[in-house]
């Protein structure tokens, strides 16, 4: 008799049971398949059970990769809460970005299901509950960082909104290799540049003393300008590091090449001096 965990069993998935395991399979093919290339029997057949069982919790593949999307946002929010929980109090934004850039890299076909793959119009309830959870995690993030008092949520929405693009577009351009030629380690080139962006996203907690008073939208503008433009001298920086090396290259090269010619020039009058006939008295 066979003893495969895969054989069904009456009483195996009672109470829902069943719903999860296909679920948990699914994320397994397709993290496989990359591109959700399997079917519901496909599936049912991995699980152990029937196929007209797994109709029962699906209707259709689409019913199906809702809910495989709806599971990412709810790991990727779970994930994003265990990095800021070990965190410590300016850390806990940027660990908590950190663990975004980890989950897409860690599961990049379950990534761009959730955002890519299923239009806005097609979704159901779970997954644009899920979606929005997500986001509910990250502007809640983004509130207990929020230096003074008590924030002003439309503020607080916006600034999760920049945190949002700056780690979901940097995660984005990582996952569809955009910066491989940069040829670093992905996971290390995405701590290293989300390592301090709390001054493109939050306001300053330093607050000038005469003067009109500032919004902290206001701040904000100023704050993302000069990052923005720190981020620019930096680049300017490396192309000039860039030029000035290939520049040695070429000087190198050049100094190899005259004295080659000096070299060859040497070689010529020696032999034109072998060559000449003897002179005449």
């Amino acid at each position: 008799m066979s003893t495969s965990n895969k054989d069904p069993s009456p009483d195996r998935y009672h109470h829902g049971d069943l719903r999860r395991a296909l679920v948990d399979e699914a994320l397994v093919l397709l993290a496989e398949s990359g591109d959700g290339g399997f079917s519901l029997r496909e599936l049912a057949r991995r699980v152990g059970v029937t196929a007209n069982a797994s109709y029962r919790h699906f209707a259709n593949k689409d019913a199906l990769l809702q809910a495989l999307a709806s599971e990412g946002f709810r790991r990727l929010s779970a994930a994003q809460r265990e990095a800021e929980a070990r965190a410590e109090g300016d850390e806990k934004l940027l660990a908590g970005g950190r663990s975004y850039i980890r989950f897409a890299h860690a599961n990049p076909a379950l990534f761009r299901l959730m955002f890519s793959v299923i239009p806005p119009h097609r979704r159901e309830d779970e997954l644009r509950e899920a979606s929005r959870a997500a986001f509910e995690t990250l502007r809640q993030a983004v509130s207990r960082g929020w230096p003074g008092g008590e924030p002003d949520p439309d503020s607080v929405t916006r600034a999760a909104l920049r945190a949002w693009a700056l780690v979901h577009g940097l995660g984005q351009l990582l996952l569809d290799g955009q910066l491989d030629w940069l040829e670093e380690d992905p996971l290390g080139l995405g701590r290293r540049c989300w390592r301090t962006p709390s001054s493109a996203i939050l306001p300053a907690r330093a607050r000038p003393t005469s003067g009109e008073p500032m919004s902290d939208d206001r701040f904000l503008d100023i704050e993302t300008k000069l990052a923005y433009q720190e981020d620019l001298v930096a680049s300017l920086n490396q192309i000039v590091s860039d030029q000035q090396r290939k520049l040695d290259e070429l000087e190198a090269a050049y100094r190899k090449l005259v004295d080659r010619v000096v070299e060859q020039s040497e070689e010529l009058a020696a032999l034109r001096i072998e060559d000449a006939p003897p002179p005449h008295y």
